[in-house]
């Protein structure tokens, strides 16, 4: 279909010649087909290039070699402007005008009306000849400039284009020098001994180490959770500090119950094994007092969502929701009362959270300088649990925490 306007000349090619015009036609139809989008239409358009080709020459039996012209003019785009889709003024995508093409033509059809205006004002009493002759000559010297320029700007783009890709490949430079610096630094780190026990190739804190940091952390916390639910905004640091020796007993003795059932459950693989030991016995902490923070924090909310503010703006949710327009007609209604019930629980919580974030902002104000004398700080759970398992507890500290 594609080849079919120029059949006579295909005769005249040797079977060389013919394969590579097949291949260049192929090519060009590829093109084609990426803008029309199916290659039937793809095929079309190029049999009507090569027919207007064809008529452009003046028919097949004016052209002598039909190898060079089917290579060099009749199958190859030829874009009468800059847009890519223009081929002798025609899209290769719609088939029509090229829009850019008239464009360029009102452009110099302007330029020369200026021209022409120009040089009848300067020179009124040449005639017609004369007149277009200098026309001509003013319009081939804006043209020759007009080239220069381009010729300039495209210097000029590929000079920045160079400066853009040396620039992006200093800084893929740098990247991987970063990179390459973050490895061996990772490296150094994790040769690193443990900060905490000392052991080697730890990468600065070992697991169970970092497991005891992140489970002193949340004893912190639900000491804060406590004493925020438990004590008054006026409680002294002392209180604070004698509320949190009481708590810190009550979870020391809940990681060692804990801890004592699961040795029950596993006590012969950590027997010979020290290393798994401590790190089950920080895992074991950690879990639990995860566990202790989560409850003390649902406490905490509860207790803030039955003070004085949490209920009133749960009342006023309530009301607002029941009062919206969609529920006027039937405000006890089922419906009505399940959002307005929904709303008002929402709101509940939102201020017991504020309240409670607020609480916990001023313990953490309250300077907690004054310690009982004898208190010492986190250390090793395995060392720690066997003490912590004989102690006994009273009713009241341990319902306060785990509460």
């Amino acid at each position: 279909m594609a080849l079919g306007p120029v059949s006579w000349l295909w005769q005249g090619l040797s079977r060389w010649q013919q394969g590579r015009v097949v291949e260049a036609a192929e090519a060009e139809l590829g093109r084609l087909e990426g803008w029309v989008g199916q290659q039937e239409a793809a095929a079309r358009r190029l049999a009507a290039r090569l027919t207007a080709r064809l008529a452009e020459t003046g028919g097949e039996a004016l052209v002598q070699r039909p190898y060079g012209w089917l290579i060099g003019r009749g199958l190859v785009q030829r874009q009468a402007c800059a847009d890519r889709r223009c081929d002798d003024g025609t899209r290769l995508d719609t088939g029509t005008d090229c829009e850019n093409c008239a464009n360029v033509l009102h452009v110099r059809r302007a330029a020369r009306i200026r021209v022409a205006a120009e040089v009848g004002q300067e020179l009124p009493g040449l005639d017609d000849a004369a007149r277009r002759q200098v026309v001509e000559e003013r319009l081939q010297s804006q043209t020759a400039a007009d080239a220069k320029r381009f010729v300039w700007r495209r210097e000029e783009a590929r000079v920045r284009e160079a400066e853009r890709e040396a620039a992006r490949a200093a800084a893929q430079e740098r990247a991987d020098l970063k990179r390459q610096a973050a490895a061996v630094a990772a490296t150094v780190r994790q040769a690193l001994a443990c900060e905490d026990c000392g052991q080697t190739g730890a990468g600065g804190l070992c697991e169970a180490c970092g497991c005891r940091r992140e489970t002193e952390t949340l004893t912190v916390r639900a000491v804060q959770l406590v004493a925020a639910r438990t004590l008054d905004p006026s409680a002294s640091a002392v209180d604070v500090a004698a509320l949190e020796v009481r708590v810190r007993v009550a979870i020391d003795r809940k990681v060692a119950a804990e801890w004592a059932e699961f040795l029950e459950l596993s006590p012969a693989e950590l027997e010979d094994d020290q290393e798994r030991a401590d790190l089950a016995a920080a895992l074991t902490a950690h879990s639990t007092v995860q566990q202790i923070t989560d409850q003390a924090e649902t406490s905490a909310v509860a207790a803030f969502g039955r003070t004085d503010e949490a209920q009133a703006e749960a009342d006023r949710a309530y009301r607002t929701e029941q009062g919206r327009r969609w529920f006027q007609h039937n405000p006890t209604g089922e419906a009505a009362v399940a959002a307005a019930t929904k709303a008002s629980t929402t709101a509940r919580d939102r201020v017991a959270q504020h309240l409670l974030t607020v609480r916990l902002d001023q313990l953490r104000e309250q300077a907690t300088t004054v310690r009982p004398t004898g208190q010492t700080g986190a250390g090793s759970w395995t060392d720690r649990l066997p003490e912590l398992a004989a102690r006994t507890l009273g009713a009241d500290t341990t319902g306060a925490v785990i509460a």
